[in-house]
């Protein structure tokens, strides 16, 4: 069977932004962004949820706060309509693979088949190439980030500020405290659309951190 015509051009596309791979291969992980800036990036995964990330993302829009949602493939397919309103949202969208496998602990076609899935499941409704991806819980080895990196011309995202919102000893007040006492320039903060704390801790740390002068953009521009 011949690839699908947004396949081939993901393909060309990602030939055009592959890029060497450092001899220390953790070289190209992103944790922040610059810390003399006053930008920081929301960053939400595991989603899309049928129910919570439209409504979170109808408490960042009334907020005009943009967003990075790392997304996976099988909610993506459990949940078209929340993944078309992603699309044509203003909410950056990224990839985080298919099925939340620890890629350090899978071959090398299934590693690909993870990568490579979303993107193909992305494409085919109306949104990227991505411009990010984020490995599942943080893990990821050479093999990874030369497919990713150095073939697809993804940037590999991970965070500075790790809410811990999917535990369920953590607390929405908790995480707004966390928040609150260590966000600063370049922060990139991890959570989760598919828990609920999410819709609690946005609308109180959003105009917090303004007061602050820190403005909110998406991980590309972190």
């Amino acid at each position: 069977m011949r690839p699908a015509l947004a396949t081939l051009l993901w393909l060309a596309a990602a030939a055009a932004m592959a890029a060497p791979v450092p001899q220390n291969h953790r070289d190209t992980y992103i944790y922040h962004g610059r810390r003399s800036s006053s930008l920081v990036a929301l960053t939400f995964d595991d989603g899309p949820h049928a129910e919570r990330t439209p409504r979170l993302m109808r408490i960042l829009e009334e907020l005009d706060c943009p967003a990075t949602f790392f997304v996976l493939g099988n909610p993506c397919r459990a949940n078209p309509r929340t993944l078309a309103a992603l699309i044509s949202s203003d909410f950056e969208i990224a990839n985080h693979s298919m099925t939340h496998r620890n890629l350090r602990e899978v071959s090398a076609e299934r590693m690909r088949q993870e990568i490579d899935g979303l993107e193909e499941i992305l494409i085919a409704a109306g949104a990227g190439p991505s411009r990010q991806f984020r490995p599942p819980y943080g893990n990821a080895n050479r093999a990874v980030v030369e497919h990713v990196y150095g073939e697809l011309g993804m940037d590999i995202c991970l965070w500075s500020i790790d809410t811990n919102d999917w535990r369920s000893g953590t607390t929405s007040q908790e995480i707004i405290d966390q928040i609150l006492r260590d966000a600063r320039g370049g922060d990139i903060i991890l959570m989760h659309d598919i828990h609920a704390k999410a819709l609690d801790v946005v609308p109180v740390i959003v105009p917090a951190l303004r007061e602050r002068g820190l403005q909110f953009v998406t991980v590309q521009l972190v």
